[in-house]
């Protein structure tokens, strides 16, 4: 898993901690308040990755992610689907805590969550969350077995060739 930062709309960074993996985005805890606080931009990352996934056609399960039940399996600690987080992000974002307080005493604790996103790779999730205004997120397309075929070590060689010569290539996110 690696720290990945999310962009909002507008440009600006979150101060969220977030990790990227294969299919899998981690938002961890929040907790303490004012200058004390561990990530301070929980909710806004949360809407965040929702909105940025739903723009990108990538469907997800969030599941709670906590130290007290990261023993249980995946299906045991499922909080939702893309499919049953419908309408606005401040209600979608309300039913993930209630979910995830479920059972506890509490009843607004934010928790650690996981986002499953099959077929995503952690530089593909990263590259959709980092997307500002001004970069446009589309679905990941995959190349087919036949264009890949198609790829010849030329092609592989001539595209090293640009990019060590300083030439953008902007389908790919920073490294």
């Amino acid at each position: 898993m690696s720290p990945i930062k999310i962009t909002q709309a507008d440009g600006s960074r979150l101060n969220a901690l977030v990790e990227a993996g294969y299919e899998t985005l981690v938002v961890h805890s929040r907790s303490g308040s004012g200058t004390t606080a561990r990530n301070p931009d929980y909710k806004l990352a949360v809407t965040a990755i929702m909105e940025k996934l739903d723009g990108a056609g990538l469907p997800f399960t969030v599941y709670l992610d906590s130290r007290p039940v990261e023993h249980l399996p995946l299906d045991q600690r499922r909080l939702a689907t893309s499919r049953q987080l419908s309408g606005p992000f401040d209600s979608r974002f309300a039913i993930l805590v209630s979910a995830m307080n479920a059972g506890s005493a509490s009843r607004g604790a934010w928790r650690r969550i996981r986002f499953a996103v099959p077929g995503a790779s952690a530089s593909e999730l990263s590259s959709i969350l980092s997307a500002g205004a001004n970069t446009a997120v589309s679905a990941i397309q995959r190349l087919s077995n036949t264009d890949q075929r198609r790829v010849t070590s030329a092609h592989i060689h001539e595209a090293v060739r640009r990019l060590a010569v300083g030439e953008d290539a902007p389908n790919f996110a920073d490294s």
